[in-house]
């Protein structure tokens, strides 16, 4: 067995080589311990050689750098298992994702009691508690990843923990797999929980919030204290196909304008906001709620959409659109004698409308017998579906919708081939060229 000084030396010689005994001392447990100091380690050579330092005699821990950009490091430990052929001989492999990324991953504490084999399993930790980890994990590539995780936590608290917007339990939820042992989860389990998920719901859903419980699942494996030795349950579940589309609910233009008649007897600020999308033909939720009074320009009687910002979760940058003489009609309305920051689509209450009100819409658009399919991007549909029958170029429509000429055809297709014919049908001579060809036939 190497000595303490013996093992030192051994490790030193794995240490990038330095100009000073200052520099070589930067190398060090302190040096590894947060995220910000190992990023400013160096590479080291092709593959990013890992850092060690030792632990014991025979024990080091290692921090390897990423070789691609973004991407976390790794806790590594290595074991001296003795002279072989008269060279000494490691055994080293990987511990962990280290903490680089903020939430998530395994401190430099963590990974000494692993590489040490002290870290105790945990036997208390549920699915409940992965659920809530996930809800706080945050990823280093920007708002949107943050703003798609607030939705998935939000999709599992509803469908996994049982709890309403007011984290209040849903009444007759079966929270069983929510209070299940991590450990002692099974891919059975899992696949019923899913299966009365599609029954309950819609394929779409099932499909959604499957995908969000896996990925909490598998950011659960990261994490050092849940102690996951096996993903086994979660892998064992096979994925569901992806060749469901879900069903793309058009109105004519008199079943739009009566359900918003409808929907507005009972609530104006509903009413309001369908008018707004069945108008415009903009995306549902944050293209209109972030709107506020001074977006619409009254002298030229056009609208800024907002676009994607840090605050909004659009698909697409900002742009300015025009109106007919009815979607004018409506802004005019909604922006007379108010302020110019006052929200655009105000609740009852004056506060701006916003995406928690999800099955406000649904409900009321069932109740106004708009169909249980129905939900607002209908009115999108039917903005660009009537749109396409009139004739309208479809790359005009898709810069005023937010998107491409092309997204536009090839999701809108059905609605082209009569514009298509009706072309063919006004353009082409056929009755004179028949009777030419008919005379030539007799010549």
């Amino acid at each position: 067995m190497l000595t303490n000084k013996a093992h030192e030396q051994l490790v030193e010689q794995l240490t990038p080589k330095a100009t000073s005994s200052a520099e070589r001392e930067r190398y060090t447990r302190d040096d590894l311990k947060s995220a910000a100091k190992r990023s400013k380690l160096p590479a080291r050579g092709a593959g990013n050689k890992p850092f060690y330092f030792p632990l014991s005699e025979t024990v080091s821990l290692g921090y390897q750098l990423s070789t691609r950009s973004g991407v976390a490091g790794k806790w590594l430990k290595r074991e001296y298992i003795g002279k072989v052929n008269g060279q000494h001989k490691y055994r080293a492999g990987t511990l962990a994702v280290a903490d680089d990324i903020a939430g998530a991953g395994v401190d430099i504490d963590a990974a000494v009691e692993l590489a040490r084999g002290k870290l105790v399993a945990s036997d208390a930790v549920t699915v409940r508690d992965i659920v809530e980890q996930y809800k706080g994990f945050r990823g280093k590539h920007g708002n949107k990843v943050k703003r798609n995780r607030d939705k998935g936590y939000d999709s599992l608290r509803w469908h996994v923990l049982g709890l309403d917007s007011d984290m209040q339990p849903r009444e007759g939820f079966d929270t069983s797999l929510a209070d299940t042992k991590l450990a002692k989860v099974t891919s059975e389990q899992l696949i019923d929980w899913r299966t009365k998920l599609i029954d309950a719901q819609c394929y779409s859903t099932a499909h959604r919030v499957w995908h969000n419980l896996h990925s909490a699942l598998e950011q659960a494996k990261k994490k050092a204290s849940n102690n996951v030795t096996s993903s086994k349950a979660w892998d064992d579940v096979p994925n569901l196909a992806q060749t469901h589309v879900a069903r793309q609910v058009h109105f004519s233009d008199e079943q739009a304008l009566q359900i918003i008649d409808d929907v507005r007897k009972v609530d104006a600020p509903a009413a309001d906001y369908f008018e707004g999308l069945y108008r415009t033909g903009q995306r549902p939720g944050d293209e209109l709620f972030a709107l506020s009074v001074r977006d619409y320009n009254a002298t030229t009687r056009k609208l800024s959409i907002q676009g994607r910002t840090e605050e909004t979760s659009s698909k697409t940058g900002a742009r300015t659109i025009s109106l007919d003489a009815e979607g004018v009609a409506l802004f005019e309305r909604l922006t007379a004698g108010r302020k110019a920051d006052a929200p655009m689509f105000a609740d009852h209450d004056g506060s701006r409308l916003d995406n928690s009100s999800t099955r406000r819409w649904k409900q009321l658009l069932v109740n106004a017998g708009a169909g249980a399919d129905a939900v607002p991007y209908a009115f999108r549909h039917t903005f660009i579906s009537r749109r396409l029958e009139k004739g309208m170029p479809s790359g005009i429509l898709g810069k005023h919708c937010g998107t491409s000429g092309q997204m536009i055809e090839r999701t809108y297709a059905k609605f082209l081939p009569s514009e298509t014919e009706r072309w063919l049908n006004e353009t082409a001579p056929k009755a004179k060229l028949a009777k030419r060809a008919q005379l030539k036939l007799a010549a």
